[in-house]
Formats: C-alpha cells, sequence, structure tokens
C-alpha cells in the first residue's frame, strides 16, 4: 500500500471515531481535527494541489460566522476545513455537496429520534457524520 493509501485509512479512522463522539456527546476533538488536517496537508504535499486552500480558507470563514450564530458547530466546521486540503479542487466541491446531501437524512433522523423521545428542543444535530458520509461518498463515486 503507497503512502496515500495509508493516509486515507488514518484519515478514515479518525473520522470513525470522530463520528462517535460527536453522536456520543456532540463534541468533535479538535486533537482529531489537528490530526486529520496534519495529514491532509501531507497529501495535499503528495498530490500538489494547492488550490483547495481556497475552498479550506472560504468553508472556515463562512462557516466561522455560521457557528457564531448557531446554526453549526465549530467542530463540524475545523473537520471540513481538515478535510479539504487533502483533497483535489473537484474533489473538495464534490466533498462539500456530497456532505450536504448526508446531511439531509442525518438532520431527519435526528428531528425524529428527538420526536419520538420526546428529548429536549435545543440538542443538535451530529453533523460530523455527515461530513464523514460526504468525505468516503466522494471517494465512492470517483
Amino acid at each position: 500500500m503507497e503512502l496515500s493509501g495509508v493516509i486515507y485509512l488514518a484519515i478514515s479512522l479518525l473520522l470513525i471515531y470522530s463520528c462517535y463522539t460527536d453522536v456520543k456527546n456532540r463534541i468533535i476533538s479538535n486533537r482529531v481535527s489537528l490530526s486529520v488536517m496534519a495529514l491532509s496537508l501531507v497529501l495535499m504535499l503528495i498530490h500538489r494541489e494547492w488550490t483547495v486552500l481556497i475552498i479550506a480558507v472560504i468553508v472556515l470563514v463562512v462557516g466561522f460566522f455560521i457557528s457564531i450564530i448557531g446554526i453549526i458547530g465549530a467542530g463540524d466546521v475545523k473537520l471540513a476545513c481538515a478535510l479539504l486540503p487533502g483533497l483535489t479542487w473537484s474533489e473538495g466541491v464534490d466533498f462539500l455537496l456530497l456532505t450536504g446531501f448526508v446531511g439531509i437524512p442525518v438532520s431527519l433522523f435526528t428531528l425524529l429520534y428527538l420526536k419520538v423521545k420526546g428529548g429536549d428542543k435545543k440538542t443538535s444535530v451530529p453533523y460530523g457524520l455527515a461530513i464523514a458520509g460526504g468525505y468516503g461518498l466522494q471517494f465512492l463515486l470517483r
């Protein structure tokens, strides 16, 4: 297995862990996001694809403001931004679109679960699942 394959495997394991912590505690660890970012930067160096950093900066800036008003969590924004440098420009756009599409059933399931369980109306959606799903689908649909 070549280096990029090992890195993708490590990122996948980190995403599985982030999904677990996001569902259980609604937290995506900064350590996970930093680890994913480091691995993605190595992929960026391997693929010599620098333009995707533009998308990452846009997502970071827009995501920062959206997290301030409480629409999405800061951990979700950091994880999405951490994944982007390891992708090409077109893969980055596909990843963001697929994350949005995966986010629809994740959000609906969470709302349905809350309605059945009768939980707190302030409960958040574990959007780390959608981010990991969008990342995984992006590779399956290549």
